[in-house]
């Protein structure tokens, strides 16, 4: 176990900006060349281009594997989620390059200027990890000294229960606001009750790196010595799609029509075009 917790320690979470901006800020040069990326996005216009959210701002990546920072400063954005509506707005926590915490904080021009929409409960928050609910949009969580609900966008906010220990992801369920799923170090997690209370949600007591929902009812999870599982909400049962070699594991996912993205521990950016079964390097 001691083995597993080295491998799977980096917890990451998911980013999108504005490629019409890219010609304002620096290039950083191939993927492997940016370290420190805690979530991934596709672009929706454009879904063999993804962007990065990373120690030192947003970037992004174009099939070619080249590097453009797209953001006008050089936050740390983490726990970084997507409108699921609106393409042009984002949210993320993280830190200022001053130090400290952001708190909540929006963009409403795809990442290129943030602004801070409320500094959370007990905050400024740091949220690591965050989702918005697909079903409705106005419903947020996010993890900052326990589980943190908004039920207005991101502007006010309550303590709603506590975040399950070793906490790697949260997602929301596509369709119930009020449905959970936690990947951690025991497992994959459900809650049924906004985060109040947890149960399994997969027979596999092995750890659970990611998990990620779609609108149709889709649940992705990776399990650490396992591979990459997908399920439907309601159901019990599971589907093996593949696994990656070694000690390695997915912390963040991303879905586009006709490929999959990974970020694996050891920061290597991975697609699929096979529905997961196998993965090569993002840009090669």
């Amino acid at each position: 176990m001691t083995r597993i917790r080295a491998t799977i320690a980096v917890v990451i979470a998911v980013l999108v900006v504005n490629p019409r901006a890219a010609a304002t800020h620096d290039v950083a040069g191939p993927v492997p060349q940016v370290s420190h990326i805690h979530g991934i996005a596709v672009d929706r216009t454009d879904p063999s281009r993804l962007y990065l959210a990373t120690h030192r701002g947003l970037y992004l990546v174009a099939a070619g594997g080249m590097v453009q920072r797209i953001s006008s400063d050089q936050d740390d954005l983490m726990g970084f989620t997507a409108h699921p509506r609106n393409a042009d707005t984002f949210f993320a926590g993280g830190h200022p390059e001053t130090g400290g915490n952001l708190g909540f904080m929006v963009s409403t021009d795809r990442g290129v200027t943030w602004r801070q929409l409320s500094p959370g409960l007990r905050g400024p928050v740091d949220f690591h990890q965050m989702d918005v609910s697909k079903s409705d949009p106005s419903i947020i969580y996010g993890v900052h000294e326990g589980l943190q609900r908004s039920p207005d966008g991101g502007r006010t906010w309550e303590l709603v229960g506590q975040e399950p220990p070793g906490l790697f992801a949260l997602a929301i369920s596509g369709r119930d606001p009020a449905t959970l799923y936690a990947a951690t170090r025991i497992g994959l997690l459900l809650s049924r009750d906004g985060g109040k209370s947890w149960q399994p949600a997969h027979r596999l007591r092995l750890p659970a790196t990611m998990v990620k929902t779609e609108v149709d009812g889709s649940v992705f999870a990776y399990f650490y010595g396992y591979g990459l599982v997908r399920g439907n909400e309601g159901s019990d049962d599971w589907t093996l799609l593949g696994t990656l070699p070694g000690d390695r594991a997915l912390m963040l996912f991303a879905i586009a029509p006709g490929r999959l993205y990974g970020l694996t521990q050891a920061n290597e950016l991975l697609v699929s075009v096979d529905a997961g079964r196998s993965w090569q390097p993002f840009g090669n």
